[in-house]
């Protein structure tokens, strides 16, 4: 045993036996580790779930191939539009006009010397998924807000909140950067964007939480399977026998089974000793566990959790779209894209009005977005025949696409051959009786064959095949 050193006895007393029962109580871990399902003897005691912090969510959310594969996918997708980002502003008009020299621009294009664009948007999504708060620290102000770098501080690093006793406006943010250091990060510096927390006023609520059960459960199943694995297939039980020895025979048995045990390996059916002797299993194995179905229905529950079609997870047997590429669509129209426009309405509250710029707004072009490029064809398709069938203008058609207004005819109706506005050619109620109605119906119905003859020149295939129905004069 250890002696007692003058100085600090009793600190020095209970750290040595602290180190004594940690030391016990491996033992006792690597001893049960023996038994994979000897939880199974303990029936009703509850179980025991992680607590929702950022280094849990991080180990457990990296170490899970399916919460990692659906973070990178929301996260890659939404640094990849945000790579697209513009500043608009309404002009005298009312019209949108793009801002294309804003500071702003500049700072998020190139964060910092260290990180690009593509790295930034990527550590923000993981910082909201596992801490449920943004900590942008802007470097480089002095007097004038006019930022040279912006960095990115990890949640779990924040430890303080201060705020004023009477408005209870955020003063300043403490807590230690990856140095280690204490710091402190005047409010004036730092965009905080928070997920709400209906518990926490300063802290944000991690948008992986709700999978973290799931996690846990992936872990102690794959723990469960993995002992039985590593002791050859062996599922922990007992020997049985009608019969009753004495302490010399139990003991020579006793010896016999952990001999014979020792020296067997890779095998792992019953074993029968001294006749009439047989194994009775206290647990059960992978297969009559249901293993697979069990670590399916983890799987959905992480896709559910992390709003990810469990098809983009592998999962087909249970996927919502019929294909693909419409799971990818629903993953940008209704995760990446919903998260992005939140994180840019909040940038854009509180940065805007530090540039002295507070009626721009930051976006992201709509246009320019890849995995949308055959909506934005469909939608052109639709406008189109829209305009053709005089439902609407070709004006409020470019307005729906985010384009400038033509004027002139783009802002009439058109007749259904989609040149002549109706209002020029006079379709308004003709009267046969009045010899001007009779000339303008005479000009329509040339225009109406001017167009048509060139509508034969351009399609003569289709257009011969409808004249073969037209019978001679």
């Amino acid at each position: 045993m250890n002696k007692i050193k003058p100085g600090r006895p009793i600190k020095r007393f209970f750290k040595a036996a602290r180190g004594r029962i940690g030391q016990m109580a491996s033992k006792v871990k690597y001893i049960f580790s023996a038994f994979p399902s000897f939880g199974t003897f303990f029936v009703g005691i509850s179980a025991v779930w992680s607590k929702p912090t950022y280094e849990k969510l991080a180990t457990k959310g990296q170490r899970n191939p399916y919460a990692y594969t659906a973070l990178n996918l929301i996260a890659d997708n939404l640094a990849s539009i945000a790579r697209h980002l513009v500043v608009r502003v309404k002009d005298d008009k009312g019209e949108w006009q793009d801002v294309p020299d804003h500071p702003i621009l500049k700072l998020l294009r190139r964060p910092s010397n260290d990180q690009s664009a593509t790295d930034f948007f990527i550590e923000l999504v993981h910082h909201l998924f596992y801490g449920g708060s943004l900590y942008m620290w802007n470097l480089g102000t002095l007097g004038r807000f006019e930022p040279t770098s912006v960095k990115l501080i990890r949640p779990d690093r924040v430890q303080q909140v201060k705020r004023d006793d009477q408005t209870l406006d955020i003063d300043w943010f403490g807590g230690v950067n990856m140095l280690g250091k204490r710091m402190q990060w005047m409010a004036d510096d730092v965009c905080w964007i928070r997920v709400y927390n209906p518990l926490d006023d300063n802290q944000g609520w991690p948008l992986m939480a709700p999978v973290l059960q799931a996690l846990d459960l992936w872990d102690n199943t794959l723990d469960w399977a993995g002992s039985i694995a590593q002791h050859k297939g062996r599922v922990p039980g007992f020997f049985t026998s009608e019969e009753e020895y004495d302490d010399t025979q139990y003991k020579r048995l006793q010896e016999r089974i952990i001999n014979v045990w020792q020296q067997r390996s890779g095998e792992s059916q019953p074993m029968l000793l001294e006749g009439g002797m047989g194994w009775k299993e206290a647990g059960i194995d992978p297969q009559h566990g249901q293993m697979k179905e069990s670590m399916l229905a983890i799987v959905r529950m992480i896709a559910v959790g992390m709003g990810i079609d469990p098809a983009l997870l592998g999962d087909n047997a249970n996927k919502t779209y019929s294909n693909y590429r419409e799971a990818v669509r629903a993953l940008i129209q209704l995760k990446v894209l919903p998260l992005l426009d939140w994180i840019l309405a909040e940038m854009t509250n509180w940065y805007m009005p530090k540039y002295e710029t507070p009626a721009a707004v930051l976006t992201y072009d709509e246009s320019a977005i890849k995995q949308l490029q055959e909506d934005a064809g469909e939608k052109i398709k639709r406008l189109a025949e829209a305009v053709a069938g005089s439902i609407i203008t070709p004006d409020e058609a470019r307005q729906e696409m985010d384009k400038d207004a033509k004027g002139g005819n783009a802002d009439v109706l058109l007749s259904k051959v989609g040149v002549v506005p109706l209002e020029e050619i006079g379709a308004g109620g003709l009267n046969l009786e009045d010899p001007e109605d009779v000339a303008a119906a005479d000009a329509l119905m040339d225009e109406v064959a001017k167009l048509l003859s060139q509508n034969r020149g351009a399609n003569g295939t289709s257009n011969r095949r409808s004249s073969s129905n037209v019978a001679p004069a």
